[in-house]
């Protein structure tokens, strides 16, 4: 588990981040719901735990899904859990990580201003916090 913490401006960051998602459609392996998430990491730590993914190296839900596996992690809920500590989805605050379950599909996210932001083919979408399955410290 990651020791993170918040850069001093890491509220700006995060804002940018989301501008930068909020109409860039989801693209496997350049711009889906983990990378988004870890862009938004990036954010607010400066450190990038995925960077060796990035860059193309899948390209499918198939290729994603191989990825984690080869790291023993059965899904994004895994991968989260694996880097940061888990809290109350309620307790959740901006610019810390979560899971929610649409349409039978586990996606991550994160906290920002206008709510849980997840990345889907449009965009970011912001949902709730409240349907937020499970949550994460981000530093």
């Amino acid at each position: 588990m990651l020791t993170l913490t918040r850069l001093s401006d890491w509220d700006r960051r995060l804002a940018r981040v989301v501008n930068q998602h909020r109409s860039t459609p989801g693209e496997w392996g350049v711009s889906d719901c983990l990378l988004t998430v870890m862009d938004a990491v990036v954010a607010v730590t400066g450190f990038d735990p995925a960077e060796d993914i990035r860059g193309g190296k899948y390209s499918t839900a198939a290729g994603a899904t191989k990825i984690l596996r080869r790291r023993g992690l059965a899904d994004v809920e895994a991968a989260l859990a694996s880097l940061f500590p888990p809290i109350s989805p309620l307790m959740a605050q901006r610019g810390d990580a979560g899971v929610v379950r649409r349409d039978g599909v586990l996606s991550c996210g994160f906290i920002c201003d206008r709510g849980f932001a997840v990345k889907d083919e449009r965009g970011l979408s912001f949902l709730p916090q409240t349907e937020i399955k499970s949550a994460f410290k981000v530093g």
